[in-house]
């Protein structure tokens, strides 16, 4: 199901990209890969996979990281989201490399473009997905993009507490609803903002993200009759371009004229210090 899903797209040479709609548009978030091999996995979901944790104990793991992060995480900083703030608490989880079940994403097609170029040995992919049309499968009724937002993150703080709750033992949800929320946390962490990002979030731990964004998508079909083809076809939607490794070395070279390097998107002697590989090496 999950190759059924999206659309590819082949690109082999940089200018190939100003023919895309979702460029020329600006309708989609993206996100960069390195290897176009790899699917969307979340760091949580790769974590799970490796040591071989059994499903039962996902939510009961997911709420140990959670709670372990926020014991200690003051001892490193000191502005820290408020307790209830789960999605805060994910984001900044995320933002210093623990594992979570979000995925990082960009509205930047540029942004998304340095991540999957610079360190890629190979032919590497971008991963495209409409906003409007996630917007609309997740709340029809929502016209306004941070109203949308607002609710998605209330309704991931709600439903995270109660499942870390009522699941601290082990076990699952019964009737766990598949579908992706769009995450914008309330307070802004610096690296987020500079690189136009967001999150996109699996609601169902127990499946992956492709199974979750495919099933929201056919319940809202089935829910619209009117217009059930528009969100039931998801490779109008849903796209993985794939970059040759070729286009994906000029495309370096041009993103660098953008000034999107990794001194700009990681502000900080980290960032300088990684942007060394495209000023000096790749020269």
């Amino acid at each position: 199901m999950e190759n059924d899903a999206f659309e590819t797209i082949k690109i082999t040479d940089w200018t190939q990209v100003y023919d895309l709609p979702e460029v020329k548009h600006g309708t989609a978030f993206f996100r960069g890969q390195a290897n176009d091999t790899w699917g969307l996995k979340t760091s949580l979901e790769r974590e799970f996979e490796r040591l071989e944790i059994h499903e039962d104990n996902f939510l009961h793991k997911e709420r140990a990281l959670l709670a372990e992060f926020r014991r200690r995480a003051h001892l490193y900083i000191r502005d820290l989201p408020d307790h209830d703030d789960v999605v805060g608490w994910l984001a900044l989880m995320q933002h210093h490399g623990a594992p979570t079940r979000l995925l990082d994403f960009s509205y930047s097609f540029f942004v998304a473009c340095h991540f999957a170029f610079s360190t890629s040995s190979g032919d590497s992919a971008i991963w495209a997905i409409d906003d409007l049309w996630l917007r609309t499968c997740l709340d029809p009724q929502a016209y306004l993009r941070e109203e949308s937002l607002n609710a998605q993150v209330l309704l991931a703080n709600k439903k995270l507490s109660l499942y870390h709750e009522e699941f601290k033992g082990g076990g699952r949800p019964k009737d766990l609803s598949n579908a992706i929320l769009m995450i914008e946390p309330t307070r802004q962490i610096q690296r987020l903002a500079v690189q136009q990002g967001l999150f996109l979030m699996s609601h169902n731990l127990h499946e992956n993200f492709i199974t979750n964004l495919v099933c929201m998508a056919q319940m809202e079909a089935s829910d619209n009759q009117n217009s059930a083809s528009w969100f039931s076809d998801t490779k109008k939607h849903f796209k993985k371009i794939v970059f040759t490794k070729e286009a994906g070395r000029f495309a370096l070279r041009e993103l660098r004229k953008m000034n999107i390097t990794a001194e700009s998107l990681f502000p900080g002697m980290d960032g300088f210090a990684e942007s060394l590989k495209q000023t000096v090496l790749a020269v």
